[in-house]
Order: C-alpha cells, then structure tokens, then sequence
C-alpha cells in the first residue's frame, strides 16, 4: 500500500497534476484521431479526383471511337460509290 507523506495541499496538488496529465493524454489521442481523420479525407479526395480523370478518359475514348467508327463508315460508303 502506498501512503502519501505531506499535508492536504500537497494532496491537492498530486491529483490536480494527475487530472492535468490525464487531460494531456486525452487531448494528444484526440490530435492523433483528428490528424488521422483528415489524413483519410485526403485519400479520399484522391481517389475520388483519380475516378473523375478516369472518368473523363473513358469519355473521351468513347467519344473518338465514335468518331472513327463514323469516319470507317463515311469511307466505305464513298468507297463503294467510287467503285461502280
């Protein structure tokens, strides 16, 4: 058992200096969530403007595959036209 040798202040004091240890602990864990936390939000706002790039390529891809494929098309009908 552990026995305290001093007056009542000095009493006061430990446990002020406990609670306030305590309360700098809870406070750093709750710096380490936050820091966590926005780290996260950032991958996530990575990946959501990498989806958006990809997207867009998609897109663009469709877009000219639809081009050629008009322009294929456009060239064998003038094709069989000229070859009467």
């Amino acid at each position: 058992m552990l026995f305290f040798v001093g007056g009542r202040n000095e009493m006061r004091d430990a446990r002020c200096e406990m609670r306030d240890a305590r309360c700098e602990m809870r406070d750093a864990r709750c710096e380490m969530r936050d820091a966590r936390c926005e780290m996260r939000d950032a991958r996530c706002e990575m990946r959501d403007a990498r989806c958006e790039m990809r997207d867009a390529r998609c897109e663009m891809r469709d877009i000219l595959n639809s081009e050629a494929e008009k322009a294929r098309t456009n060239a064998k009908h003038r094709g069989a036209r000229f070859n009467l």
